[in-house]
């Protein structure tokens, strides 16, 4: 068993961070060294919504797993 951390990331490009929002959820394998976890191709991105809270996102991707 690997742990898996979650992240997530108002990727909203605005300023005042009022419109155009979208929240995402990645994760990266910790197990990984630092040098590979901050490379782009070890972050997996698992959910993005421009209406649900990370709440409601992170619920559903903990009942996946």
């Amino acid at each position: 068993h690997v742990p898996l951390p979650l992240y997530s990331d108002d990727t909203s490009g605005n300023v005042s961070k009022k419109f155009n929002k979208h929240m995402f959820i990645y994760c990266t394998l910790s197990s990984l060294p630092p040098k590979l976890t901050d490379q782009e191709f070890n972050v997996h991105p698992l959910a993005c919504s421009n209406i649900a809270s990370v709440f409601k996102l992170a619920d559903q991707i903990i009942e996946e797993v």
